[in-house]
């Protein structure tokens, strides 16, 4: 208990050389301003070509607003189950730890963003992180609540690519991958002059083990990863025309259009929420420096996307069918409907 004491109540002295959390939440505001400036440039675009109105924030609906609380119940029963089939274990491990539970919150939130978009997806992160930390009086720290919410908002920026590409394979493909690029390359370049790694490479000294892997091996691991998954989004393309072109007189679902988004939703949403930005706000928490907390979330990155599609590829292909929502109809809206019915 004395540990776990200590591991709570460490100061950001202990975080050592690190970028701090301010510039964490920076990225965040980035995507967000992104997020913002297309939606402006949509906005006027919708309404100039196709006489519409284009909403920033979704009019969800009746249908809309109960799926995003199942959504949200779904995230903060799995964080409770947990805990109770732990015997409180867990309950303790994320109370010395709090970023392991806003990974395990992160599965639900990205599906979220997929299916709800940036705004919803954002505010399903903060409602989970919240009610997960009231739930099972976990600890409460800003950084945590805007990584929840980074989950939900990138995977709404997904959301937009698909939408964009009018959900159509090659489009989205294409898309997908030129932000895959650009999101390696950030992540790459940000490992190499990463504060405190150096020639020294990424070291985790951590329950008796001591870990150290070269600089140059651990970012040509991570953009070799990045690498594969854009060429298995292109050879999943490739395998679903192939089916389709041999089986021309039965019934296809459109599987790729399911698995590709869950792949980059999860492959950006890790890096950038889990490498980038939390081993700044786990170095605040604990007693571990901040060179050692982006050395251990860096080592973990292609596990953690593997596990993640594995449990959430799944999930959403189930849920998809089940949900049935349409997010272009919450945002796009004839102007000659009235904005408000009496």
């Amino acid at each position: 208990m004395t540990n776990i004491t200590s591991v709570l109540h460490a100061t950001n002295t202990s975080q050592g050389n690190g970028i701090n959390s301010w510039q964490s939440i920076l990225i965040f505001l980035a995507f967000l301003i992104v997020f913002i400036i297309f939606t402006i440039i949509k906005k006027i675009y919708y309404s100039i070509r196709f006489q519409k109105r284009f909403y920033i924030i979704p009019k969800t609906s009746v249908k809309g607003i109960s799926n995003i609380a199942m959504v949200i119940s779904i995230s903060v029963a799995v964080i409770i189950l947990l805990t109770v089939l732990s015997a409180n274990t867990a309950s303790v491990i994320f109370r010395a730890w709090p970023g392991t539970r806003v990974t395990l919150e992160g599965i639900l939130v990205k599906i979220g963003g997929l299916l709800f978009g940036p705004i919803l997806g954002i505010f399903i992160g903060a409602m989970t992180d919240l009610l997960s930390v009231a739930m099972t009086a976990g600890v409460f720290h800003y950084g945590y609540l805007i990584a929840a919410m980074a989950y939900g908002l990138i995977g709404g920026l997904i959301r937009i690519i698909l939408t964009t590409s009018k959900k159509k394979d090659l489009p989205f493909a294409i898309y997908s991958s030129i932000a895959t690029i650009l999101i390696g390359v950030a992540i790459a370049l940000f490992l190499y002059f990463a504060p405190g790694i150096g020639d020294k490479g990424f070291n985790i000294q951590l329950f008796g083990f001591d870990i150290k892997i070269a600089r140059t091996l651990m970012i040509g691991i991570i953009l070799g990863f990045f690498l594969l998954s854009i060429i298995v989004v292109w050879f999943s393309l490739l395998i679903k025309y192939l089916l389709n072109h041999k089986n021309k007189n039965k019934a296809k679902s459109n599987w790729f259009i399911i698995f590709a988004p869950v792949l980059v939703t999860i492959l950006l949403t890790e890096a950038v929420v889990n490498v980038l930005m939390m081993p700044s706000f786990d170095a605040e928490l604990s007693s571990l420096k901040y060179t050692q907390w982006l050395s251990i979330r860096a080592v973990l990155f292609v596990p953690m996307v593997v596990l993640n599609l594995l449990i959430i590829y799944p999930i959403f292909k189930i849920v998809v069918p089940l949900i049935r929502y349409d997010y272009e109809d919450d945002i796009i809206e004839d102007k000659h409907i009235p904005i408000h019915v009496d």
